[in-house]
């Protein structure tokens, strides 16, 4: 006999929930918010229970097979927003809950333990036979005697087998803990900094808002280096002192110990939610968020659906950062996330940049959001000085090929001289970016990817960035035998061309290949801050929220690499890029230089940077988009269709026009394609995409919903549904 019926969301891209019996033994269990198993077709699923009900709208229902969470994981606020952001992102609401919980969690796995290894009293046992054994030994007494088991093997380098033979003779015990969430967590505590006027007043208004539980939206535009993590601190601290919690978005590029440091040098108890984590960790974190034990979580993108259920205030640190933007389904913005949780829930929401997205600066001109402004840095420091050197007249004076402008090389030998640091920045990783035969035009293109493979010299090899493909450099043109030359540069280029001008200088680079490692960057800032590093070469890893007071100098070595990208927001990723670089330097009182080498010295995006006029640039670049069409004046929805037979994907992409085309016109928008998407085939799938171009105001599902077949993979062929795309490749 049942006990009414739940309606159960389940990981599928329908916007919908499907009814399922509540069994007797299960009666009472079953509630919205807990997660539960259900058979769904011919496989059990984890679902989502998001309501009860007397009667079922279906005759045929099948029983709920189990509760995986006795207590429910979202409440009545949960399950709102999950709603909104099925709606507007055009996803399943099953698959934004499943988005919304960390997988140890939604497979309702034992509460997060992890297994202690300690040293039992000398005498007790055999003594250790073997280096890996006593390499055990020493790394556990070196580590107080005890330690976790993982952290135990990776300071030995021994096996667990090895751990396990030290057990068996008496040497070691191991026994199982519940995880402590807070203990990987220690820092110095730091006392308030003073605050400028500017700081002061922006705080007030923040405050203002918490205190009365008020939706708000704060852009606090303040120039690098102006103390906007202060003004984060200070209203934090009113938050969590009222008995609140406080969620802070920091992109992930830039979750180093420095920035977690900082909160948690403020507040006892911060968790800290990241890609670094291992499932338990992350399980421990999550319930202690719940329970109301964490007064800051500090995450990534996905902390915005942390359980805080005391939430007083959401920071989102640079703002303007892509990669708040989720890339696979569900594809919400945890900007748009945080603003209506906020909404919900009744609190303000902090955006915080130097370089501000255009969709945020534009909604803080139209008084959507309030402005707050930071105009000069802290200790009344000077901006650093900015030097737009053309490439052109470089290399119509010099003769060569050379990576680095006079002024530049000048500039950091001088550095070096001072025992100063400087660092090198260039968006493009590898050696040099492809290879190319002047002969008959071959060009090393990737076999499942259409996009060229980039020359990494230190592994003599050619690596594909989208599918990771790789394969040795060829001694010849494989068509025509000819001589195969390196054209373009990336990092490692950099790297070798400074290290020969100064022997003598400590180079480190950081990019992808380099910090491909969980926890590498850590140890390299680490070396910066204590001085044993004269110059960093990077890519975007280095532009992104780090502070180091040492580096006077900065070079952008190519300003162009992102400026031809087939994107819209090309140039205003430039200007965000440069802007941030640049503020690197100047940090202390040594003050700062930075030198800007570009083939384009007139190009908006260089010459605005410079001259550090984000405003000016800004609203001129406004001015172009509404001129084209394009956001934040208008909406747009990305539908990318792929597939392994290039012919279907493409009549596939021209079913879905004719299905969306007259609704779109009659909406008042314009539909663009289909065309190939442009890198067309990634990891030997065919792509092709059509974007649809909305007035605002109108809702992207209603067009969504028209797409044929969108819930499966008809005949091979996925279809992707991005609303609000950041991505156009």
């Amino acid at each position: 006999m049942g006990h009414g019926f739940a309606q159960v969301a389940v990981n599928i891209p329908l916007d919908r929930a499907f009814d399922y019996e509540i069994p007797e033994r299960l009666a009472g269990a079953v509630r919205p918010g807990v997660v539960v198993r259900v058979p769904f077709g011919p496989r059990s699923m984890t679902g989502y229970c998001v309501g009860t009900s007397e009667a079922a709208s279906f005759h045929r229902t099948k029983p709920i097979l189990a509760v995986l969470e006795a207590e429910p994981v979202f409440d009545a606020n949960d399950l709102e927003l999950a709603r909104w952001i099925a709606s507007e992102y055009a996803a399943g609401i099953g698959e934004v809950l499943e988005a919304m919980l960390p997988s140890a969690v939604r497979q309702g796995k034992a509460r997060p333990a992890t297994e202690f290894a300690k040293l039992v009293t000398p005498g007790a046992g055999e003594p250790p036979r073997g280096a890996k054994q006593a390499a055990v030994v020493k790394a556990l007494a070196e580590l107080g005697g005890e330690a976790a088991v993982s952290q135990v093997l990776e300071k030995s380098g021994a096996s667990r087998a090895s751990l396990l033979s030290l057990v068996e003779a008496g040497l070691v015990a191991i026994e199982k803990r519940e995880v402590d969430p807070w203990s990987a967590l220690r820092a110095a505590k730091t006392e308030p900094h003073d605050l400028t006027p500017p700081q002061r007043e922006a705080l007030s208004e923040i405050v203002e808002a918490a205190a009365n539980r008020r939706f708000q939206p704060f852009l606090l535009f303040g120039v690098t280096g102006s103390g906007k993590t202060e003004v984060y601190l200070r209203a934090i601290d009113h938050v969590v002192r009222a008995g609140g919690q406080a969620i802070v978005l920091i992109p992930e590029i830039v979750l180093t110990p420095q920035t977690v440091a900082r909160f948690v040098g403020r507040f006892d108890r911060v968790a800290v939610l990241h890609s670094h984590l291992s499932a338990q960790e992350r399980h421990a974190q999550w319930r202690a968020i719940a329970r109301g034990d964490a007064q800051v979580v500090v995450g990534a993108r996905s902390a915005v659906f942390a359980p805080a259920r005391k939430l007083g205030i959401i920071v989102i640190d640079e703002e303007h950062e892509t990669s708040f933007k989720q890339e696979n389904a569900p594809r919400y913005h945890a900007r748009e996330v945080a603003m209506r949780r906020a909404r919900i829930g009744n609190f303000p929401v902090v955006l915080g940049s130097a370089t501000p997205s255009l969709e945020s600066f534009y909604r803080a001109e139209n008084a959507e959001y309030r402005m707050l402004q930071l105009p000069q840095r802290v200790e009344s420091r000077p901006m650093p000085a900015v030097e737009v050197v053309s490439m052109v007249e470089e290399r119509a004076i010099r003769k060569g090929r050379h990576v680095l402008s006079r002024r530049l090389e000048q500039l950091l030998r001088e550095a070096l001289a001072r025992g100063e640091q400087t660092m090198l920045f260039l968006n493009r990783r590898g050696f040099t970016t492809h290879l190319f035969c002047p002969t008959c035009g071959w060009t090393a293109h990737c076999e499942h990817c259409s996009i060229s493979l980039i020359h990494h010299k230190d592994e003599q090899s050619v690596v594909c960035h989208y599918c990771g493909h790789r394969t040795t450099v060829p001694d010849a043109c494989p068509d025509c035998k000819g001589t195969v030359v390196q054209i373009g540069m990336g990092t490692e280029r950099i790297e070798e061309e400074v290290k020969g001008l100064y022997p003598d200088a400590a180079v480190e680079r950081i990019d992808g290949d380099t910090m491909s490692k969980a926890h590498a960057h850590e140890g390299l800032f680490d070396r910066v801050h204590s001085g044993e590093v004269d110059v960093l070469v990077g890519t975007q890893l280095l532009a992104k929220g780090h502070d180091f007071p040492d580096v006077t100098v900065v070079g952008v070595v190519s300003a162009d690499t992102g400026l031809h990208f087939p994107d819209f927001r090309a140039r205003e990723r430039t200007f965000q890029l440069l802007t941030q670089v640049a503020g690197r330097t100047g940090r202390s009182d040594k003050g700062g230089r930075v030198v800007v080498q570009t083939y384009n010295p007139a190009e908006p995006s260089v010459s605005r940077a410079a001259q550090h006029d984000y405003v000016g640039f800004a609203r001129a670049e406004l001015a172009d988009r509404n001129a084209l069409g394009y956001p934040p004046y208008t909406r747009l929805v990305r539908i990318v269709v792929e597939g392994v037979d290039g012919a279907k994907v493409t009549e596939r992409a021209q079913e879905i026009a004719g299905a969306l085309g007259a609704a779109v016109v009659a909406a008042g928008g314009k539909m663009l394609g289909p065309v190939p998407a442009p890198i067309s085939r990634i990891k030997g799938r065919f792509r092709s995409h059509l974007i649809l171009r909305l007035a605002l105001g109108t809702a992207p599902g209603t067009f969504v919903d028209l797409i044929p077949g969108r819930s499966g993979r008809k005949g091979g062929i996925a279809v992707g549904v991005d609303v609000d795309p950041v991505s156009m490749l």
